[in-house]
């Protein structure tokens, strides 16, 4: 599977997807950063998620209010929602080789799953505008 998979059973993995949520909150709210949440946190959280999770997410709390779209700003909240959900009781203080490894595939299934969805609105809008210019066209 190439993208995010809700069912995976490895909470390590989930914990990978929530980092690259957090990621992209933070990319949509500020556009330029001296760090990102990745650059600072990203290996820290592969390893101990336990530790990390609830700092990056204050941090994505904050970056949230900034996303002046209520409707991505919604999108957003359901992914981390969905994704925390998917962890279970418990998010794992360290993570094994095998389980940093399942952090590294949700991670990057979550950021293809990401540009995916981005991609869609952005062809959607497109697609608007261009059916809205042919309307004024026959006006």
């Amino acid at each position: 599977m190439s993208e995010y998979d809700p069912e995976h059973k490895s909470a390590a993995y989930h914990c990978g997807a929530a980092m690259a949520v957090h990621a992209e909150i933070q990319n949509v709210a500020m556009k330029n950063v001296n760090a990102t949440i990745v650059q600072r946190y990203y290996s820290s959280a592969s390893q101990m998620p336990a530790l990390v999770l609830g700092q990056v997410s204050r941090l994505s709390a904050y970056h949230l209010e900034k996303i002046e779209n209520d409707w991505l700003r919604k999108q957003y909240e359901d992914a981390l929602s969905g994704v925390y959900c998917a962890i279970g009781n418990e998010i794992p203080a360290t993570l094994t080789l095998e389980q940093q490894a399942y952090f590294a595939l949700g991670y990057r299934q979550m950021c293809t799953k990401l540009q995916k969805d981005k991609n869609e609105r952005i062809e959607k809008i497109k697609n608007e505008k261009a059916k809205n210019n042919v309307k004024d066209e026959n006006v």
